[in-house]
């Protein structure tokens, strides 16, 4: 007898081949059979007029931590996604440094919570104590590794330096990582040079991993930037994953046809290259990332701040950004780690070149006036100049404050889409619609990432069919982890399923009003235990840590699935 039996759905396998209408049987945590007489089942799901398709991978998330507080990832589950891939953007859980564990129990003490484990290993055994609504794989970040072992300083990493960081990567994926990440914009990142990350890299290829990069430059220094991580691949031996590949800035819209045409040629050379991308034209990061040059980030969050309150450093610092100025009026606060503020417009008034940056997130409660405002109109209300506010800001919120930056044009997006090695990604954390994870004015697609696919970009403007959109969300991201088990429905592959209405689902979540359940998710399965009905949390936490095994069987399985679509 079967556990489950889900009726008469037009199944989408996550392969991309055409649906088909089958009876799809679960057995424990498996499923047991496609097609075929159907055998008796303690729950039958009605499926007609539905689609069941592999549970969603959103292989670029920024979860974490944040799951601890929110073990069940609401704003994830409720758009099907039953696997998220954290450590992005080279910050992971472990390994821990004084600053980032300062940054963790930032939000982790909202909720009670500590930061209390050191490494990777430790922190999967604490989200196992705890339990997980979702399953959860995870890079080790190479601004961790270089944090603990370099510092803050913007220098080179000496010999001794690269070893002790070799052994961090090394430690980390014999405890289960993925791979390796790095997030070359933010210190300490930004200070290594390409050198040092194919160093790491060959750690990581050496453990079957592979590297997942947030580039150097995703504006006038796109293609140089591309080419440093392919030429990082090709050096480490390790596979490469560019994250949410765009072009910021009107200036180099159309670049990504470019970047697109590099990332074919290194793989018609017998590269492993592949990239995601989320569907929406606005960033979302750090104001200091946006403002600040590098060098006055080096040292560390202490020593940003005591330059900022030192008055002859100050002016040095905004002399030094007034030389090439950001448009302020583009930068939109989305929290500044305080509380909320209330006023935003749409993505069609903001889609202009960097038409809007505004404040997310913030720290300090004086703050919560800003949340949701242009920069340039805080500025205005300050009564101070743009760059002055910005300071200002990044002083009174500890350097906390996150943005939403309108940069990048539909047509990009559209293209980048259509790449066959492409994937579909958040680059979000899991958000709640209470507590402490409903606060401030995040990008929408924490809510809304895959649902805003499927229904606007498949079913309105046809940029994708149905199966080839379901398959950069399952097989091809689940490939590249290695997730051998997952990503497919096929007996024997692991229950994670979604079930959706196709003519329904999308995406309700706006810059306005960003903590917004997507519509159209019927049903969501984790391991065969059912996390999603008709909508809402069932409150199962059947989510597993998967932590990477068998590597380079599950390697060999990625090379071959990524090479029928070279």
């Amino acid at each position: 007898m079967w556990d489950l039996l889900i009726r008469g759905a037009e199944v989408v396998d996550g392969r991309g081949r055409e649906r088909f209408r089958a009876d799809v049987g679960v057995s424990g945590d498996a499923i047991a059979q496609v097609g075929g007489p159907a055998a008796e089942a303690r729950e039958v799901v009605e499926a007609d007029g539905l689609v069941l398709a592999p549970g969603f991978i959103d292989i670029h998330a920024h979860s974490d931590d944040w799951l601890l507080i929110n073990p069940q990832a609401e704003s994830k589950a409720l758009q099907g996604v039953t696997t998220e891939v954290g450590g992005n953007c080279g910050g992971s859980p472990g390994p821990m440094t004084e600053e980032s564990r300062r940054d963790a129990e930032q939000w982790l003490g909202r909720a009670g919570l500590r930061a209390d484990w050191n490494t990777l290993g430790e922190f999967f055994a604490r989200l196992e104590q705890r339990g997980l609504g979702i399953n959860y794989a995870c890079h080790v970040g190479h601004g961790r590794v270089r944090g603990l072992v370099v510092g803050y300083e913007d220098r080179p990493a000496s010999d001794e330096e690269r070893q002790a960081m070799a052994a961090q990567v090394a430690q980390a994926m014999a405890e289960g990582a993925v791979g390796l990440s790095s997030g070359l914009v933010y210190p300490p990142g930004c200070f290594a040079g390409a050198d040092e990350i194919a160093d790491l890299c060959r750690v990581v290829a050496a453990h079957g991993g592979f590297y997942a990069t947030h580039m150097r430059d995703e504006a006038g220094g796109l293609l140089d930037s591309v080419r440093e991580a392919i030429e990082v691949g090709r050096a480490s031996g390790a596979p490469v994953q560019i994250a949410h590949l765009k072009a910021c800035g009107e200036a180099n819209w159309r670049k990504v046809g470019e970047a697109l045409s590099l990332l074919d040629e290194a793989r018609s050379r017998g590269q492993e290259v592949t990239a995601d991308h989320y569907p929406y034209l606005a960033t979302n990061t750090s104001l200091a990332a946006v403002v600040l040059p590098r060098r006055q980030r080096a040292g560390g969050t202490e020593r940003l701040l005591a330059r900022l309150r030192d008055p002859q450093e100050r002016a040095r610092i905004a002399a030094e950004i007034s030389a090439s100025p950001p448009r302020y009026d583009a930068i939109v606060i989305s929290r500044v780690h305080a509380a909320a503020c209330h006023s935003a417009r749409s993505e069609e008034s903001q889609a202009r070149p960097f038409a809007s940056l505004r404040v997310t997130e913030r720290t300090s409660r004086a703050l919560a006036s800003c949340e949701g405002r242009s920069l340039a109109d805080i500025a205005a209300e300050w009564g101070a100049p743009p760059i002055e506010a910005a300071l200002d800001l990044l002083d009174r919120d500890e350097a906390r404050t996150e943005v939403i930056r309108f940069a990048m044009c539909e047509e990009d997006v559209a293209s980048v889409m259509r790449h066959p090695m492409v994937m579909v990604a958040s680059d979000a954390s899991a958000l709640a619609t209470s507590g402490p994870l409903s606060e401030g004015r995040p990008h929408p697609r924490g809510f809304g990432t895959f649902a805003r696919v499927l229904g606007r970009y498949v079913r309105e403007r046809g940029v994708l069919t149905l199966e080839e959109a379901v398959r950069k969300m399952t097989s091809l991201p689940a490939r590249r982890i290695g997730l051998h088990d997952r990503g497919a429905i096929e007996p024997g592959r692991k229950a994670d399923l979604v079930l959706f209405d196709a003519q329904t689902i999308e995406d309700r979540a706006t810059y306005q009003d960003p903590v917004q359940p997507a519509a159209g998710i019927a049903g969501v399965w984790v391991n065969g235990v059912r996390t999603v009905r008709d909508g809402a949390l069932t409150g199962a936490l059947s989510g597993r840590v998967l932590r990477r095994s068998d590597a380079q069987a599950a390697r060999r399985e990625a090379s071959t699935e990524c090479g029928q679509y070279s």
